[in-house]
């Protein structure tokens, strides 16, 4: 998740923009601010004298004891000490949940503000950047699907890290994971039968007649009569 902030947003006005799950998020500051509602202050006013009340009654009530007032003037204070108190709790709860009313029906703060939205890239045609200053602040407008333009203002040192972000939502899935090396088998030796390799023996020359059958039976040319 990357997330910017001091971007000025059109439409948003000043805004933080969050890059997560293959989405742009664009929140507006106003709606990141706890919003507050005229009937929320209200709540709190009432609340805080509610509460201002209730620490002057539980003075009050230390006080008659130590003067030895009548107890039913003891117990008075501490009845009204516990209602304040009461109506301190409920104005909490009631501001809460004007705030959440403000948050669901888009109404927080005076005449309400602009509310927070969010592109899948796949709905992004394209976007151009054009640099607005010489520290690397850049103006990037982007296309959506159905041809409506959204303008984003990053100045200074934000203008690269949000140029960073948009490249790297934009790029394919298939691009943001590196191929991972095929790992081959290792080849498999067959074993050779013994003396598989070695040079072959060689023959000597035998002399004329070697290894022809011998002839019996033949006149002797040399033996005496």
């Amino acid at each position: 998740m990357i997330e910017i902030t001091g971007v000025q947003a059109e439409p948003g006005g000043s805004a933080t923009l969050r890059f997560e799950d293959g989405k742009l998020h664009v929140e507006p500051d106003e709606q990141r601010r706890k919003p507050r509602t005229k009937l929320h202050e209200w709540f709190l006013g009432i609340g805080f004298v509610a509460f201002l009340v209730m620490l002057l009654a539980f003075g009050l009530g230390r006080l008659a004891q130590k003067l030895h007032l009548p107890k039913a003037v003891g117990n008075a204070v501490t009845d009204v000490a516990l209602a304040c108190l009461g109506v301190f709790l409920l104005c909490l709860l009631l501001g809460w949940i004007s705030v959440k009313l403000g948050e669901f029906f888009g109404t927080g703060g005076a005449g309400g503000g602009p509310k927070p939205w969010s592109l899948p890239a796949k709905w992004i045609n394209g976007i151009e950047y054009q640099q607005i200053d010489p520290q690397g602040g850049l103006r990037a407008t982007l296309r959506k699907s159905d041809n409506s333009l959204a303008h984003f203002t990053a100045p200074g040192e934000t203008g690269p890290r949000l140029h960073r972000a948009f490249e790297q939502l934009l790029r394919p899935a298939a691009q943001q994971t590196s191929p991972q090396p095929v790992r081959q088998p290792a080849p498999q030796f067959q074993a050779q039968p013994p003396g598989y390799g070695q040079p072959a023996p060689q023959l000597q020359a035998q002399p004329p007649g070697y290894g022809q059958p011998a002839q019996y039976g033949r006149p002797n040319p040399y033996r005496e009569g």
